[in-house]
């Protein structure tokens, strides 16, 4: 299901657009120019493959209803903050294309979980580890998500005569 004639693998092809599938998404995508795009192909752990399907379809279900509605409650914000991106990438002289991680910068999260341990293996007597879910925890978390720019490029200067003639 994932793969088209020529046996590319259409969820990994979105980066090279080797196929002729992945190619047209793209175009269409760009034509679009959609506010807001979700690729749920991932998203939740909830609808692994091996889950049973009914919980796959009600949590991706689940998923997209909370996307919608809160698309639907921003769309306004969504759209200013769109337009502002968009007017502040046409007016920039250069443009980042590797970044780093900034170390200083971090969001704290409270993450629970369960303790866990190690405890003999069914199949092979031998030390497994395993969570104790009679054992809940919080633990405040540093999440080191800000990046700085490493390296840029400057924008490059567009031929409205080139650009004219190849269209005529």
């Amino acid at each position: 299901s994932r793969g088209n004639s020529q046996y590319l693998d259409l969820n990994r092809d979105f980066i090279k657009c080797d196929s002729k599938e992945a190619l047209s998404f793209t175009s269409i995508f760009r034509e679009c120019d959609p506010d807001v795009f979700i690729d749920n192909h991932a998203f939740v752990p909830e609808t692994h493959m091996l889950k049973p399907y009914d919980q796959r379809v009600m949590a991706t279900l689940a998923l997209m209803e909370n996307f919608i509605a809160f698309t639907g409650n921003n769309a306004k914000e969504i759209q200013q903050l769109r337009n502002k991106t968009k007017q502040a990438a046409a007016a920039a002289d250069q443009f980042p294309i590797k970044w780093k991680l900034d170390k200083t910068g971090f969001t704290e999260y409270s993450f629970k979980g369960f303790e866990s341990g190690n405890k003999p293996s069914e199949v092979s007597s031998l030390s497994r580890l395993y969570y104790d879910r009679s054992k809940p925890f919080t633990k405040t978390i540093k999440v080191f998500d800000k990046f700085v720019p490493e390296l840029s490029i400057v924008k490059p200067k567009v031929n409205m005569k080139c650009i004219t003639s190849t269209v005529m």
